[in-house]
């Protein structure tokens, strides 16, 4: 039997190297687009990103207006508009005020490739959270409670994706654990410790700034990433120049790197809080605060993610 050698030349290794580098290329765009979520604040009347919600390949519009100071969540799929209605007792998306806008998070926590929509506003000084998703021929609402954190973890790795609902107090951060499967919201028992995805850091760091102006100095350095420089912390020094009383408000966070055993290494907080002036009477504002951790050290000592960069959004 005589074996048969083939030759390849050059440019054909080149052709075939260069299919093989798009189809990667293609494949972590794919594996981006469905991993990465969105999320957006809505002052006024918005149109957010578009997204296919429906699986029809199709992306459709999602639209938020006022009605009368209250919040509506519309998206248009092909000719039909659908209205997000939350259920009772907590029947609302929130009320509309200046200093504490509606978000909206878009994240394909199921990885179906059919994203879910996360609220988050208030009313009446409460904080509001809802969860809808696509249910075969409309919007279902699925979660809703009185929480002021939102989060997300396990978006980049091969794990199961969670949802994680939480209220933020002086002391600490209490969460409900959640992962959807087949369109049912399924809770479960886990205890993370304190310094879990930042939660230690993170309550300083709120504290720290509801302490602003007057005590900025006493800066707590042990939350901060060693070699932070001056122009990474200028945002808290905005924050004291703008002579506000500040007040945590609700706040987001989800992943954004990990490692390859799926342990998280940068976590990115969102953080919003309204700003009463000190100067002028009846004079708000709400301010938004981008946090990125950075996992440092011990992975079970306090404060283990430390804050790498933080920026500063205010209307």
């Amino acid at each position: 039997m005589r074996l048969k050698v083939i030759f390849l030349k050059k440019r054909h290794i080149l052709f075939i190297l260069l299919i093989i580098l798009i189809a990667v290329l293609a494949a972590f765009l794919l594996f981006s687009q469905d991993s990465t979520p969105s999320s957006s604040i809505a002052v006024n009347d918005k149109i957010i990103n578009k997204y296919d919600f429906n699986g029809d390949g199709t992306k459709d519009i999602t639209y938020i207006k006022t009605v009368q100071n209250k919040y509506i969540l519309q998206v248009n799929i092909n000719k039909n508009s659908f209205y997000l209605e939350p259920n009772k007792p907590l029947d609302t998306l929130g009320t509309y005020y200046q200093y504490w806008p509606i978000r909206v998070s878009i994240v394909d926590v199921s990885r179906n490739k059919i994203p879910e929509i996360f609220t988050q506003a208030s009313e009446n000084g409460s904080p509001i959270q809802h969860l809808f998703i696509w249910d075969k021929d409309g919007f279902k609402n699925i979660l809703s409670n009185n929480n002021n954190l939102l989060g997300f973890i396990d978006l980049h790795n091969n794990k199961t994706p969670k949802i994680l609902s939480g209220f933020l107090n002086k002391d600490s951060i209490h969460m409900n654990n959640y992962i959807l499967v087949n369109n049912k919201l399924k809770q479960y028992q886990f205890n993370y410790s304190n310094n879990f995805a930042g939660k230690d850091t993170i309550v300083t760091f709120v504290n720290y700034i509801q302490s602003l102006p007057y005590n900025e100095v006493n800066k707590p350095e042990e939350i901060f990433y060693p070699g932070l420089n001056g122009k990474a912390l200028s945002a808290i020094g905005k924050l004291t120049g703008e002579d506000n009383i500040y007040t945590f408000q609700d706040g987001v966070f989800m992943d954004k790197k990990c490692d390859s055993d799926g342990n998280e290494l940068v976590v990115q907080w969102t953080l919003n809080f309204k700003g009463v002036s000190n100067k002028v009477k009846d004079k708000t504002r709400y301010y938004t605060i981008n946090v990125l951790l950075q996992a440092y050290g011990d992975a079970n000592s306090p404060n283990h993610f430390k804050i790498n960069s933080i920026s500063l959004t205010n209307n």
